[in-house]
């Protein structure tokens, strides 16, 4: 089973200068030559909303010191850039199939209204078909938000993801009270009947 792997750049652990060369040469043998291109791939690259994830994910990942994704990410971040556009369009398709349902719903009040009873239940039909609609595209972008989740873990994008590889912050030393200080809190302690 291999070792956890975690970049130089984020690693806290032990610093001898064996060590760190030793986990240099490591991280060398892994990384790929070739580095993430700042512009989208051929792939996404026609589709506006991927491409600006691209985009995004690009200058995020510049503004870091640690190098945690390279070029063996690429398709990985292909398929976060697509599940971004995919998500978009399905609540593109949810606010149309809402807009539906609505109209449906006013349509079959007006008939009701107008003693036409036939055929507000056939559009009764087609609006408990529009709003079945809607639960479906609610359950298709709950599962698309959840793969975006995922991919957001694991390209580092989560505060969770990262919570694992932050440094740790050194404990504070408790302050050294003065004479004097310690003096006025063991009278303290006397007037108060602590002692």
């Amino acid at each position: 089973m291999a070792r956890p792997y975690k970049p130089e750049g984020l690693n806290v652990g032990d610093k001898t200068k064996a060590n760190k060369q030793a986990r240099y040469d490591n991280e060398s043998a892994l990384r790929p030559r070739n580095s993430l291109p700042m512009k989208a791939p051929a792939r996404i690259e026609n589709n506006p909303v991927a491409a600006a994830a691209w985009r995004k994910l690009m200058r995020l990942y510049s503004e870091i010191d640690a190098e945690i994704v390279t070029r063996l990410d690429f398709n990985l971040l292909e398929d976060y850039c697509l599940a971004i556009d995919e998500t978009e369009e399905l609540r593109n398709m949810r606010t149309v199939a809402y807009q539906v349902w609505l109209d449906l719903a006013a349509e079959v009040k007006v008939m009701k209204d107008q003693k036409m009873q036939d055929e507000a239940a056939y559009v009764a039909v087609k609006t408990v078909d529009a709003f079945d609609a809607i639960i479906k595209l609610d359950a298709r972008i709950d599962r698309k938000r959840d793969l975006i989740h995922r991919l957001s873990q694991s390209l580092y994008l989560t505060p969770r993801a990262r919570a694992g590889v932050s440094p740790n912050r050194k404990d504070r030393e408790p302050e050294k009270k003065s004479e004097m200080e310690s003096l006025l809190s063991e009278f303290e302690g006397i007037v108060n009947g602590v002692r």
